[in-house]
């Protein structure tokens, strides 16, 4: 018999015979329990200390399991979840700020997309689609406009400002690429970021008689002047929980000594540009 059939044959019979007098002790049976603030406290000396050893192992692992979490989110070619959940994390990873490295393949501007979505065309045998960050009208009417120029067919799904557009592979998708037009649209997305919903910098500096957003220079270095990012950002205190202190480096092999850097060049097109 499980616990809770005792509870109501008890409840029954006290209401029964009118005898209310142990009712108290089990009525909150079916409530959840309370948590305790120190788990240890009774517990010996040594079986405490694996107990918060543990707790620890476990509290690393949680936080190494959302980081995962968030780098597919931020991947245009990891497999998505559907539904609220899936949207939730693609808004998530969309609003991390752009400075963030440890999260790769990020798609934060027109330069990162393009690098993705030649990516994309590359892996012969991965993903037919991929899907972006969210972003403003303005940002997805360039994005489809890319998409034009790689041959790809492009779908934007969802509202407001979880509106985010879809590229699949068709048969054309990456011969006779249109460089000129994708350099053209990558200058005047330059200086800008990809994320964001309806209303953000792109939409104003984009449309007719708004005033225009500054664009990156030939030479110039993208993010060398972003601001240090601090305590009060989400990817410093994940990485800290996880032990991780400035200065140190990430992964098992320490990572590169120099970051990547990516240099605005508008007098050449790339590796494998074809006019």
């Amino acid at each position: 018999m499980f616990g809770r059939d005792r509870v109501g044959k008890k409840l029954f019979r006290a209401i029964q015979d009118g005898d209310f007098g142990d009712v108290d002790g089990f009525m909150d049976v079916g409530k959840p329990a309370r948590k305790r603030k120190d788990r240890a406290k009774d517990l010996p000396p040594d079986l405490a200390e694996l107990w918060e050893r543990d707790r620890k192992k476990k509290a690393i692992r949680k936080q190494e399991r959302e980081l995962l979490k968030l780098q597919a989110a931020a991947d245009p070619l990891a497999p998505k979840k559907g539904g609220k959940k899936g949207r939730k994390a693609m808004l998530a990873a969309a609003k991390l700020d752009p400075t963030i490295t440890v999260v790769p393949n990020r798609v934060i501007d027109m330069t990162t997309l393009v690098q993705q979505i030649r990516r994309f065309l590359d892996d012969l045998d991965g993903p037919l689609s991929m899907s972006l960050p969210p972003c403003n009208k303005h940002t997805r009417k360039m994005v489809h406009e890319l998409a034009n120029a790689f041959n790809l067919k492009s779908v934007s799904k969802g509202h407001g400002d979880a509106r985010y557009t879809t590229l699949t592979k068709t048969m054309r998708s990456g011969i006779q690429v249109n460089e000129k037009k994708v350099a053209r649209i990558v200058r005047r997305g330059g200086g800008v970021d990809f994320v964001g919903g309806a209303g953000d910098g792109w939409e104003r500096g984009g449309e007719k008689g708004g005033a225009r957003m500054p664009k990156h220079r030939e030479g110039e270095e993208i993010g060398k002047a972003a601001p240090k990012i601090n305590e009060g950002n989400v990817g410093f205190r994940m990485l800290a929980s996880m032990r991780w202190s400035e200065g140190d480096r990430i992964g098992i092999s320490s990572g590169l000594r120099d970051p990547l850097t990516a240099v605005i060049k508008h007098t050449k097109l790339g590796l494998g540009a074809t006019l």
